[in-house]
């Protein structure tokens, strides 16, 4: 929201497909004018096909909306790969017109090809911060300045300092209900606890995130 302007618009975040389908069913049966965004995980985006479809459709029906991928919590340098998968996603479904991002490694990836979209005068993607982020104060949100579109309020804040952060010149978003993980971490938590045992999970990829 930009200085002093407060808007009652809610954005969805979507992590699994029951959560998908639950959203889809009743944004398609009903008429609601207070969604401003969706913002689908990248993992089941890049799963399954039918997502994209069924996310026209709700945007046929609600042409306000807007969609976006969010990226996993956790990225390191080797996940290149992934993030141009997701890139290639973003080229390939224009319905989607953006990332939210919680770690610098998205926003700096998307970031540099923002770039080179504008040198060659094409359209920016959109670039959002979520509440890992560190937007905590206005010397953070200067470092971003040029870059983020808008963040989400870090859920550690007091209210005091929430409302310094609102009076600046930011489209800010706040977290009103879900559920947020005690802990994510990239390493595998039984590994730590000593039980982690190879011999029986030969087969177990280690996913992007693990919380």
């Amino acid at each position: 929201m930009e200085k002093n302007e407060i808007k009652n618009d809610f954005s969805i975040s979507i992590l699994s497909a029951a959560q998908f389908h639950a959203v889809a069913d009743f944004l398609l049966r009903e008429n609601v004018n207070n969604v401003a965004r969706i913002i689908v995980l990248s993992d089941l985006l890049l799963s399954d096909a039918n997502l994209a479809m069924e996310c026209q459709k709700i945007k046929d029906r609600h042409p306000k909306i807007q969609f976006l991928m969010a990226l996993p919590e956790i990225l390191r340098r080797q996940d290149q790969t992934y993030l141009q998968a997701c890139l290639d996603y973003l080229y390939c479904h224009s319905l989607f017109t953006g990332v939210l991002t919680g770690n610098l490694e998205g926003a700096g990836f998307f970031h540099a090809c923002n770039k080179k979209r504008m040198a060659n005068g094409n359209e920016k993607f959109s670039l959002y911060g979520d509440h890992s982020l560190y937007l905590w104060n206005s010397s953070a949100l200067g470092a971003w300045k040029g870059i983020l579109d808008g963040g989400c309020l870090p859920l550690e804040l007091r209210d005091l300092d929430q409302n310094s952060l609102l009076r600046l010149a930011f489209s800010w978003e706040k977290i009103v209900y879900g559920r947020i993980p005690m802990m994510v971490t990239a390493n595998s938590v039984a590994k730590t606890a000593e039980a982690c045992s190879p011999e029986k999970n030969k087969n177990h990829k280690e996913p992007l995130k693990t919380v």
